[in-house]
């Protein structure tokens, strides 16, 4: 019987485990959301102060620029 108590209480604790790997995944996946959203909205503050010839230099327009900013904040 004793065995059984000390095997419940294994499983117990690999559950807890797995618990707290996947809220670590979690955790890291949001952070790296949150980096890649900070990293998009510095390049778009870059975007932004480019003159017509380098934006021609990397085959933009002025209005591909513009779309950009018009569409909804996490799909740019």
């Amino acid at each position: 019987m004793a065995s059984l108590v000390q095997h419940d209480s294994v499983d117990v604790r690999g559950a807890w485990v797995a618990v707290f790997v996947a809220l670590g995944a979690a955790l890291g996946a949001s952070l790296r959301f949150l980096m890649e959203a900070q990293e998009r909205a510095q390049q778009r503050a870059r975007l932004i102060e480019l003159g017509p010839r380098e934006l021609k230099d990397m085959g933009l327009t002025r209005g591909d620029v513009e779309r950009t900013l018009q569409r909804p904040e996490l799909w740019r």
